[in-house]
């Protein structure tokens, strides 16, 4: 099983195989492979145009998404949370209709004719990393999941084109 989350550690291995995350893992049991770089910045609906308020679409009000709804804010300080989603494509598919703007991955953005990037601002990159348990670092299976991962990062569009 492949597990895209922020929450990958000793005691959940046996119900993931290997988990791409952002965050290089420190446990001892959690062997981690470098995919790449992963870009993410401020998207809105193409040609949408707001007054001095911008509307943001945030992450529930939850202790786990405290530091990204803060680093909304921080990035955007005229900003507001007005709308909450649970995952980057909900965040995503409220962007497109237009309710606000979004902090998302440019591999996604970049690939939506409906999106465009909000002008102003930055984008901001981590390292993207593979991470399995050191038990199944030696799995035919897992090592060909991750020469897979590492190919299709190498060719995804990770950077805005501007």
């Amino acid at each position: 099983m492949l597990a895209q989350s922020t929450v990958f550690d000793a005691q959940n291995v046996d119900s993931v195989d290997l988990a791409v995350r952002t965050v290089e893992p420190t446990h001892p049991e959690m062997v981690a492979r470098r995919l790449g770089v992963q870009a993410t910045a401020f998207y809105q609906a193409r040609g949408q145009t707001w007054s001095d308020d911008l509307p943001l679409i945030g992450l529930p009000s939850t202790p786990g998404h405290a530091k990204y709804n803060e680093y909304l804010l921080k990035q955007v300080p005229n900003g507001r949370i007005i709308a909450r989603a649970n995952t980057e494509a909900r965040i995503t598919d409220m962007v497109r209709r237009g309710m606000g703007i979004g902090f998302v991955d440019c591999f996604v953005a970049e690939l939506e004719p409906e999106l465009e990037r909000l002008p102003g601002f930055g984008l901001s990159e981590a390292a993207l990393w593979a991470v399995v348990h050191v038990e199944m670092r030696r799995s035919a299976r897992v090592r060909a999941v991750l020469d897979l991962l590492v190919q299709l990062v190498a060719r995804a569009p990770m950077h805005p084109v501007v």
